[in-house]
Order: C-alpha cells, then structure tokens, then sequence
C-alpha cells in the first residue's frame, strides 16, 4: 500500500505518511460500516476503493512539524 503512495510523491516521509493515513482513515469508516469481523474485512476493502481525494484531506490526521 505504501509503495503506491511512494510512486507519486518524490517525499518517501510524506508519502509514508499520506498512505498510512488512507489506510488508517479506511479503517475507521469500514468500523463505522461493519458489524462484525467478517463485515469489516469487505467494508474496509469497500473503503480502499471508494475514499475520494476530498475525504481524505479531509479526515487525514497528519500535522508538519
């Protein structure tokens, strides 16, 4: 998942920290899905795809320091 981020952006601490924000992003609106194990598998595949750009600058959780 992180190599996708590390193909487009030249930054590799910047795109580490983008991927792992969509993935932890992702993460949290399959649990908001998701009502058991085997739910939140599909749920958070679903979220992978469909997140659009918006949402995630949107709910990203990342601060320059």
């Amino acid at each position: 998942m992180i190599a996708a981020f590390l193909a487009v952006d030249p930054d590799p601490l910047e795109a580490a920290a983008t991927g792992l924000s969509y993935f932890g992003l992702a993460g949290e609106m399959a649990a908001a899905r998701a009502s058991a194990p085997g739910s939140f598998q599909i749920a958070l595949l679903d979220a992978l795809f469909l997140m659009k750009e918006e949402e995630l600058k949107a709910g990203a959780k990342i601060r320059r320091g």
